[in-house]
């Protein structure tokens, strides 16, 4: 395992881990991808932040997350929807809905990530239609 300072080179992954977007403002994304150092509290800025949408969220309750995100320089931000079975990419120009999310290579060192929306729901949710009914 790797001591806090240390950077790992094959890329780390968090769950509900602390992100400091700007001098005063913190959020908590539900996972991400980082080579960076580990750190308590996440100042560089990840590779990709996948955020999980609860049953009453909109997409409106995350435009102001995803500008967090993209000035403080993430590489790729996802949004899931698991109560409608559809995936999201956000950025500066705002969130579009996609069959494929993808994490460009230049983010993930040289490795591309590429997942269809649907096989994450299937494989997440299983093929019952209300089983992510707690989300």
């Amino acid at each position: 395992m790797n001591s806090p300072r240390q950077r790992d080179p094959h890329g780390s992954a968090g769950l509900l881990q602390r992100i400091q977007v700007s001098p005063t403002r913190t959020r908590v994304a539900d996972v991400l991808v980082t080579f960076a150092e580990r750190e308590q509290i996440v100042v560089t800025p990840p590779a990709l932040i996948i955020e999980i949408m609860s049953p009453d969220d909109t997409l409106s309750d995350y435009f102001e997350r995803i500008t967090d995100y993209s000035t403080m320089g993430v590489g790729a931000i996802w949004l899931l929807d698991p109560q409608k079975k559809r995936a999201f990419i956000g950025s500066r120009d705002g969130i579009r809905p996609v069959d494929v999310l993808r994490a460009p290579l230049e983010i993930v060192k040289g490795h591309e990530i590429r997942l269809r929306a649907a096989e994450i729901f299937t494989a997440v949710l299983g093929d019952d239609p209300g089983h992510g009914q707690n989300y």
